[in-house]
């Protein structure tokens, strides 16, 4: 079964999300608009990035649109769901089972309706608690 990661706006933890791809290994990288900036930090590029772009730097979006391989999913701003809610349908659709979403991880994780989805996303959940009280202890 195909792993998807799905990188979202907000203060992302870089450290984290470097460890968390490099152990987990995702298939597939997504970004939804902001998330970009994670991606471009940590010199990943996603095979598909999704969003009405509103809340990128226009630097990230230009460097992204010169990469080759990418699929691109535009949405207008002017809708009922967000971009990442937009991502996450797109994904149902398409067949994927295992989802995961990192999106602020200094505040947590989205929940979802899923009850599968729900358990995926306690699972990342609960390493970023492992990650940040592990950083804790070591700096003490």
């Amino acid at each position: 079964m195909r792993k998807v990661l799905i990188v979202s706006g907000g203060n992302i933890d870089t450290d984290f999300g470097q460890k968390w791809i490099a152990e987990s290994k995702p298939d597939y990288l997504m970004a939804v608009d902001s998330g970009m900036e994670f991606f471009r930090q940590v010199q990943l590029v996603p095979q598909k990035i999704v969003g009405d772009f509103d809340s990128v730097r226009k630097e990230t979006l230009n460097f992204f649109q010169e990469q080759e391989g990418i699929q691109w999913k535009i949405l207008v701003p002017e809708k009922d769901d967000t971009d990442t809610e937009h991502c996450l349908d797109i994904l149902v659709r398409e067949g994927y089972k295992k989802i995961y979403l990192m999106e602020n991880t200094t505040h947590g994780l989205l929940e979802s309706k899923s009850e599968e989805f729900s358990d995926i996303l306690h699972e990342i959940a609960t390493e970023q608690v492992k990650y940040h009280e592990s950083k804790s202890n070591t700096i003490q």
